[in-house]
C-alpha cells in the first residue's frame, strides 16, 4: 500500500512540473509538420488596355474596338518556366465571338511582373478559332471577357491559373451636331495678334440644344449623344492662316454649348484688302469642330467657312448654321 501511494505522489509531482514548463494556457500542437509552412503570396493581377475608360486599370468599363496594346501586371513574379497568354471573348454566349489567343512578352526590367502585347485586335480579328466568330461581329457596347492565363511553357497544366474581367466594347463614334450662330460684335475693340490692331469683328455662339425637348424622351432636345462610353473631348478651332495661336473653344462631354470671345473673327483690314489680288475679295476663315467619345472613337470633322469683309459677315457655309 505504501509503495502504491509513493508511485501516485511521483506521478502527480511530474504533472505539475510539466504544466509549469509549458506555461499557463499553452496549447500543444502535435502536428510539427506545419510549423514552418509559409502561405503562398496572393497573386493580384491588373489588366490594362490602351485608351481604356476610365483610365484607372481597376475601374475600366469600356475599350475601343481597335488595335490596342494589352499590359498585364502581376503582384508576384511569374515563374521562370511559365508563359502568359491573353484572349478576349464575348461574355455570356454559348458560342462566343473571340479574338486570337496570343502570348505576351515580358517587359524588360520588370522582374517577370509586367507583360505586354502590342496591337491586339479588339476589332477586326482576321485570325481566330474556326468555330468562333470574330469580335468585329459584335454589336456596339457588347460585354467581352479579358482572359489572362499563366501556364508552364513545356508541360502545360490541365488547370492553369486564369484571371479575367469584363469590359464593354465600344465600336461607334459619338453623334454631336452643334448649331452655330455668327454675330457682329462691333464696337468691341480687338487687337488681332496676327495683324495690325483692328476694331470690330465677328463672334460665334454654339449649342447642341434644340427646340424639340421632351421630358419623356431624353434622346430629344440635345443633339449630343454617345450610347456607350459617352461623349469625351470636343473642340472648335479657327484657322487664321499664319497666326500660331488661333482662338479655340474646347471642353469634355455634353452639352456642347458656349461662345468665343468678341473679335474671334476680325474683319478684313484695308491693308489686307489692298494687298489681295482681287480688291473685292473678302476674307475667309475655316472653322472646324472635332469630337471623340471617351475611348477615342472620332466623329467625322464638321467644317464651316465664314466669310467677312471690312465690317460684316457676308457668308457662312457649312452644317448646322444659323446666321445672326
Amino acid at each position: 500500500m505504501k509503495k502504491l501511494l509513493l508511485v501516485l505522489l511521483v506521478v502527480t509531482l511530474a504533472s505539475f512540473l510539466l504544466v509549469g514548463c509549458l506555461g499557463e494556457g499553452t496549447v500543444v500542437d502535435d502536428d510539427d509538420d506545419d510549423d514552418d509552412v509559409i502561405p503562398p503570396p496572393v497573386q493580384a493581377v491588373t489588366i490594362k488596355i490602351e485608351d481604356q475608360y476610365p483610365a484607372a486599370p481597376a475601374t475600366k468599363e469600356y475599350i475601343r474596338a481597335d488595335l490596342l496594346d494589352v499590359t498585364v501586371t502581376f503582384a508576384v513574379a511569374v515563374g521562370e518556366d511559365d508563359i502568359v497568354n491573353f484572349v478576349a471573348k464575348e461574355a455570356g454566349a454559348t458560342v462566343p465571338a473571340a479574338g486570337k489567343e496570343v502570348t505576351l512578352t515580358e517587359v524588360t526590367g520588370s522582374g517577370r511582373k509586367e507583360w505586354k502585347f502590342v496591337d491586339y485586335k479588339f476589332g477586326d480579328t482576321a485570325v481566330y478559332a474556326p468555330s468562333l466568330t470574330s469580335l468585329d461581329s459584335l454589336a456596339d457596347c457588347t460585354e467581352i471577357c479579358l482572359y489572362v492565363t499563366v501556364n508552364d511553357c513545356c508541360i502545360p497544366d490541365e488547370t492553369p491559373d486564369v484571371y479575367f474581367e469584363t469590359v464593354k466594347l465600344d465600336d461607334t463614334a459619338p453623334v454631336v451636331t452643334p448649331t452655330l450662330t455668327v454675330k457682329d460684335c462691333d464696337p468691341c475693340p480687338v487687337v488681332d495678334e496676327c495683324a495690325d490692331p483692328v476694331v470690330g469683328g465677328a463672334v460665334f455662339e454654339f449649342t447642341t440644344l434644340t427646340t424639340d425637348e421632351d421630358p419623356c424622351d431624353p434622346e430629344l432636345g440635345n443633339s449630343c449623344k454617345d450610347t456607350c462610353s459617352g461623349v469625351g473631348a470636343w473642340s472648335f478651332v479657327v484657322d487664321k492662316g499664319e497666326c500660331d495661336e488661333c482662338p479655340t473653344a474646347s471642353s469634355i462631354g455634353c452639352t456642347v454649348v458656349g461662345a468665343t470671345d468678341c473679335g474671334c473673327l476680325p474683319y478684313q483690314t484695308a491693308a489686307e484688302r489692298d494687298a489681295s489680288v482681287d480688291a473685292s475679295t473678302d476674307k475667309e476663315y475655316t472653322l472646324t469642330f472635332d469630337v471623340e467619345d471617351n475611348v477615342g472613337n472620332e466623329q467625322d470633322t464638321i467644317t464651316w467657312t465664314i466669310t467677312v469683309d471690312t465690317d460684316e459677315v457676308t457668308a457662312v457655309d457649312g452644317t448646322g448654321i444659323v446666321e445672326g
